[in-house]
């Protein structure tokens, strides 16, 4: 059996929230510049103590109580007040969405509770037409900024379109990924996300709980 060596490319960000001129929260972003590439956001607390001191200042995001020892953050998003009987509606920007549906193709055959299974398929559905934008205005980001042949076609080198302008590409990027999109989105409550943990379901990994972490109570 022949070997073959795959090499994906994509533009990387990073950023960090100070307070008092210590980091507590780092941030990184990966942005892809493969034609089957996706994008990834992830957040991570660096300094717990000075996180904690400073919670109910609201000067960083606050942590799911049950995921401290993790050392996650929950993703900030925007809920709004529901009405009585309505599922509460909630802003989520693009780089959450894109992160929720990157990890839905890696546990969609896993066993889960079912109401936590149920909850992510309602969530996939609530959120797909914005996804659908999304991939949209990436394409038309693509058709700006990737370099063509002469027959029209994108130029690939190694599996990687071909951007002479990456930081514009990535500055515009940037951009459409902070984009908010209003959903109605079904919550479960954190008891419900850690029967995973029981031996009758599949445990989910840290990166899987941290994209999950916009739909729990």
């Amino acid at each position: 059996m022949a070997a073959e060596l795959t090499i994906n490319k994509s533009l990387t960000a990073n950023g960090t929230i100070k307070v008092d001129d210590k980091i507590v929260m780092s941030l990184f972003t990966e942005l892809s510049t493969s034609a089957n590439g996706t994008d990834r956001v992830t957040q991570s607390i660096q300094d717990k103590e000075t996180y904690n001191k400073n919670q109910k200042r609201k000067s960083v995001p606050r942590l799911l109580p049950s995921r401290k020892q993790y050392g996650i953050c929950r993703i900030p998003w925007k809920r709004q007040t529901a009405q009585q009987g309505r599922i509460p509606q909630m802003k989520l920007r693009n780089s959450q969405i894109i992160s929720f549906l990157n990890t839905y193709a890696a546990i969609k055959t896993k066993k889960l509770p079912v109401k936590l299974g149920y909850a992510i398929k309602k969530n996939v559905s609530a959120v797909t037409a914005a996804s659908e934008a999304y991939s949209a205005e990436r394409n038309e980001l693509l058709k700006h900024y990737a370099q063509k042949g002469e027959n029209g076609q994108f130029l690939v080198n190694d599996g990687c379109y071909v951007i002479p302008d990456q930081e514009g590409y990535a500055k515009d990027i940037e951009e459409l990924l902070n984009i908010e999109t209003e959903a109605e989105i079904q919550t479960v409550s954190l008891d419900v996300l850690e029967k995973c943990d029981d031996p009758r379901f599949d445990p989910l990994t840290i990166e899987e709980l941290t994209a999950l972490e916009f739909m729990t109570e």
